[in-house]
């Protein structure tokens, strides 16, 4: 960040490392962590700050009022079966302890199944709750759903 005289504000950076002390940047810009907004919002729905609220604070002292505590999860979804993608606020939205849905592959379309490349995914899901054991049980039914390609 001191070479591209940047000193202010969010900086997002990805950074391989190929080999012993050998990094290679891949990218440096000026934005929060990506993932559809999944990072910000898995921190509002567990009650905690996120980074915008951390900025506030740092730079105008401004205090966000934080929610009720939840356990959270954010799970990467693929459609596993190779079916149709269903509407996932449809089919998940209040179920499973799920409260918000980044769906990235259309209803209707076709995903390219269970990968560990990560451009493959084709939903992020967000699930709370304040039970810990709930909340493993119900991301294990979710990702059987999806590895199932949602045959129910």
């Amino acid at each position: 960040l001191d070479a591209i005289e940047f000193n202010n504000g969010f900086a997002h950076s990805e950074i391989f490392l190929i080999s012993y002390l050998q990094p290679i940047l891949i990218e440096v810009n000026p934005r929060i962590s990506g993932a559809s907004g999944t990072i910000l919002a898995m921190q509002n729905i567990a009650g905690n700050q996120n980074q915008i609220d951390v900025f506030l604070n740092q730079i105008f002292n401004i205090q966000q009022k934080l929610g009720r505590k939840y356990f959270v999860k954010c799970l990467c979804l693929y459609n596993g079966g190779a079916n149709k993608m269903p509407d996932l606020t449809d089919t998940l939205m209040g179920q499973y302890g799920v409260s918000h849905i980044v769906q990235i592959v259309p209803p209707g379309a076709l995903s390219p199944g269970i990968t560990s490349d990560l451009s493959s995914i084709s939903a992020y899901v967000i699930i709370k709750e304040t039970c810990l054991e709930r909340l493993e049980q119900n991301a294990t039914t979710i990702r059987n759903l999806d590895n199932s390609g949602w045959v129910v």
